[in-house]
């Protein structure tokens, strides 16, 4: 009898596991983000401005999908994080066009708590259809910015300066994502470095 529930209560570990996180699909993740700052705000405030939303791309594999309860938790993959911005001002008779754009491309790993805290804080079934997660971003951040001075308010060109830096980039997120369905739903995170903005959103899917 004792040797019975054992692999009852294993059974049903496993069976909770496997609940919200996929071990054995792919996860792709797009969304934009919001509460960026820097150019959005400069760019708002010269009523002036013309704002694409940052677009966030990212995918994930289970890192160990044969591995043991813990390591089954851990996914890796990539993310591409683009971000542009454009606005006009004009002072002492010369117009100005700043462009910022910025990419971040690298790589992420995260840790899936959900079956953690299913199976050892009581959280119950309510959160099946639930993924919570921690995740590590590591990558190149290319930001590019262009200004284009013009005299008069006229179409000639008076000067032009662009400049483009090239640093390496860490962030850490907290997020979840809410399954509609087997393989669709929404995903929110918060955190700065990896995304684009302090608060991201959007759609995820899994293969």
């Amino acid at each position: 009898m004792k040797k019975l529930l054992i692999i009852i209560s294993l059974i049903s570990l496993y069976s909770t596991t496997q609940a919200q996180y996929k071990n054995d699909a792919f996860n792709l993740s797009i969304g934009t983000s919001l509460f960026e700052g820097n150019a959005v705000t400069a760019g708002i405030l010269s009523g002036h401005s013309v704002f694409l939303p940052p677009i966030v791309v990212s995918g994930q594999k289970c890192l160990f999908p044969s591995g043991s309860y813990w390591t089954k938790l851990i996914s890796v993959g990539g993310s591409v994080m683009y971000d542009m911005d454009l606005y006009k001002w004009t002072t002492w008779n010369v117009t100005y066009w700043d462009k910022y754009s910025n990419i971040k491309i690298g790589g992420l790993g995260s840790y899936h708590v959900t079956p953690i805290l299913q199976d050892y804080a009581n959280w119950g079934e309510a959160f099946d259809k639930i993924d919570i997660y921690l995740s590590v971003y590591m990558g190149l951040d290319v930001s590019k910015y262009t200004t284009n001075y013009y005299y008069n308010n006229t179409t000639n060109l008076y000067e032009n300066h662009t400049e483009t830096n090239v640093n390496p980039y860490v962030g850490e997120i907290m997020g979840a994502k809410y399954y509609f369905s087997d393989n669709f739903g929404v995903f929110g995170e918060v955190g700065f470095g990896g995304n684009p903005g302090y608060f991201t959103f959007g759609i995820t899917m899994d293969f």
